[in-house]
């Protein structure tokens, strides 16, 4: 139960930091601010990183529920190497962006990361600790008492045993 839980608050609270991090100021190329709203030219980063957001708070929510199948963690799992990914692409992606400016001649700091950035990246690896312990917990332990049908302690149904036999009485 704790690793269920474990993994579903780290999944919540990556979600969240995805979410958050993507308000804010991830680098500055050539002097400019560049945000998940402003870079390449569109919104998509933001979108992208919201919805990464709300599915890892979503399936954080289901594993700290007791509504967690297999497949839920395995998508858990999924989400979060999503995650680690889309914050590695949005790093090679400003530090590409920033070495071609910077091959252009212009003359300032070709691009530093923000703190905001370093929020994405650090919530995604939250996020994967939290997919790696979802994927890594054991499957529910079911007693034989909850197996039964009947309630009894076997499944087996129990067999009448035979009436014994008389005993000689004492002489």
């Amino acid at each position: 139960m704790l690793r269920r839980l474990t993994s579903g608050f780290l999944l919540i609270v990556g979600g969240v930091g995805i979410a958050v991090g993507a308000f804010f100021h991830w680098a500055t190329i050539a002097g400019h601010d560049v945000t998940a709203f402003s870079f390449g030219g569109g919104n998509l980063d933001a979108i992208v990183s919201f919805v990464i957001a709300g599915v890892l708070c979503l399936l954080g929510l289901v594993m700290a529920s007791r509504l967690a199948f297999p497949i839920t963690r395995l998508f858990a799992l999924l989400a979060s190497i999503c995650a680690l990914a889309w914050a590695g692409l949005v790093a090679l992606l400003i530090s590409g962006f920033a070495s071609s400016v910077a091959s252009v001649g212009v003359s300032t700091v070709p691009g530093a990361f923000h703190i905001a950035f370093l929020i994405t990246a650090g919530a995604a690896v939250v996020a994967f600790f939290g997919g790696l312990a979802a994927a890594m917990m054991p499957g529910p332990i079911v007693s034989p008492r909850e197996k039964s049908p009947t309630g009894s302690r076997s499944a087996a149904p129990v067999q009448a045993q035979p009436p014994r036999a008389a005993s000689p009485a004492p002489r």
